[in-house]
């Protein structure tokens, strides 16, 4: 995309020569060659003070609030530098073809985007959220890393507040939402439990017209869901036991469990420890056969998988 297309985009008034670019950071140390710097002021800093050190990193251009006549490197003025990251990345993401997976959750959704990822990624080339870039500034500086060599986007959504979930699904437009739980975390800003629940069931809004709705059919807000996703196909996953589950699992012994879908089933043997991961593994299976892959995928992509660091 060129510097005056995205500038057309965003309401932005263009200072310097026109240039293509790929990609943007906030962040001029994880700033790469040909990206755009996207630049606010915050409560405790100002990113207009770093436009020389991004300039020397080599970004394209920046995406500012005040132009910066000493800044060597060309400059699009807003008024809002976080929208404009935001209404740029969705209208990045319009235009790139591929399959989109969306995830959200209390608990285990690294874990379950990386399962996610090592599955598809045997026939694909996924991009997936790196670190915590799961919120309203790291979501859409993922979507701008989409290229035309990626057809799998695995995207991490995560929130402390009712709204959150809704302002991202938005941005991302998925084919797939999953919801992995709902527990008791961040309840200062959602009240409940069930506060919870709701506001992970935003991520169904935004699913494409044919997009698929993966429901924890274990999870006491299972019917909640259901009924959030009214209108989009459902799938669900949860134990052998559960007779609604469209995927299911049976713990054999340990890590060892069997996953059944229609009449297909496939052992599998974790490197991960916890009950949870197995859980996990039929939430990222269930994403997964409806991204395409097979029962074969499933077994290599999850068995290959190692401990995420840090969880």
């Amino acid at each position: 995309m060129k510097l005056s297309e995205a500038s057309h985009i965003i309401h932005g008034t263009l200072h310097g020569e026109d240039a293509h670019f790929f990609g943007a950071s906030s962040d001029t140390r994880l700033l790469a060659p040909g990206e755009l710097f996207f630049a606010w002021k915050g409560d405790n800093f100002d990113a207009h003070q770093f436009l020389e050190s991004a300039a020397a990193k080599g970004a394209i251009a920046a995406v500012v609030e005040r132009f910066i006549p000493s800044a060597e490197l060309a400059q699009i003025v807003v008024d809002d530098s976080q929208k404009a990251l935001a209404v740029l990345a969705k209208a990045w993401k319009k235009e790139w073809q591929g399959t989109t997976i969306a995830l959200t959750g209390s608990n285990g959704k690294t874990t379950l985007k990386e399962m996610i990822r090592s599955i598809l990624s045997l026939r694909h080339s996924v991009l997936a959220t790196e670190g915590n870039f799961n919120n309203h500034v790291g979501c859409p500086l993922t979507l701008l890393k989409l290229s035309e060599k990626h057809d799998i986007a695995v995207i991490e959504m995560g929130a402390n507040h009712a709204g959150e979930i809704a302002y991202l699904t938005d941005l991302v437009g998925p084919d797939i939402a999953i919801i992995n739980n709902a527990g008791p975390c961040h309840l200062e800003g959602f009240g409940s439990i069930e506060g919870v629940a709701n506001a992970k069931a935003e991520i169904y809004q935004g699913l494409t017209d044919n997009g698929v709705a993966v429901i924890n059919g274990d999870d006491a807000y299972a019917p909640l869901w259901k009924e959030k996703a009214a209108g989009h196909k459902q799938i669900t996953f949860g134990t052998y036991e559960n007779a609604q589950a469209y995927l299911t699992y049976e713990i054999i012994e340990g890590m060892t469990f069997v996953l059944r879908y229609q009449d297909k089933s496939v052992e599998v043997s974790l490197n991960l420890l916890g009950v949870h991961n197995i859980r996990n593994s039929a939430a990222a299976a269930t994403a997964a056969l409806m991204a395409g892959a097979t029962f074969e995928d499933i077994k290599q992509g999850l068995e290959a998988l190692m401990p995420v660091k840090g969880r």
